[in-house]
């Protein structure tokens, strides 16, 4: 993670947008995956019905992975105003970030770089869309957990 990225995003004057890394297929030369996809890759990806399952679910996952991994690095305690949209209703981290919060502070193991719990950064420096998740029962729990302003529902607050 480098500096200057992160500290230009942070002054509100730059817009960003973060991918995660999309699974390749067998034909891909590399074995991390293509960011962004090849044009190959890409192009499977959206047309064959078998790369339309498992690898699109995990992409979920990933995401909320790579959010916690930005959350535990510090990266928040060296820019509080940075501010980052997470879509589908938070990919499941509003929903269990208390655990989360619970087990890092049983741990007798290394611990996060952050200096606050999981949760304050999901509730201080994420904002939330549904990004089609149209479930009521998880924007309702995920209102509960963020607050209904952290959860844009026209146009984003950034």
């Amino acid at each position: 993670m480098g500096e200057v990225p992160w500290a230009a995003t942070a002054t509100g004057r730059v817009a960003r947008q973060f991918w995660t890394y999309a699974p390749c297929q067998e034909s891909c030369p590399t074995t991390t995956g293509c960011f962004p996809l090849s044009p190959e890759c890409h192009t499977k990806a959206r047309t064959d019905p078998a790369s339309q399952g498992p690898k699109n679910a995990r992409s979920s996952s990933e995401t909320a992975i790579h959010t916690l991994r930005l959350m535990g690095s510090g990266l928040f305690d060296d820019y509080p105003k940075l501010k980052i949209i997470l879509g589908h209703l938070g990919e499941g981290l509003p929903c269990n970030i208390w655990r989360i919060d619970n087990r890092i502070s049983r741990t007798l193991g290394a611990k996060p770089k952050a200096k606050l719990p999981m949760g304050h950064y999901l509730r201080e420096n994420f904002y939330i869309t549904t990004s089609g998740n149209f479930c009521t029962q998880t924007l309702t729990e995920v209102m509960m957990e963020v607050g209904a302003d952290r959860i844009p529902l026209r146009r984003l607050p950034i």
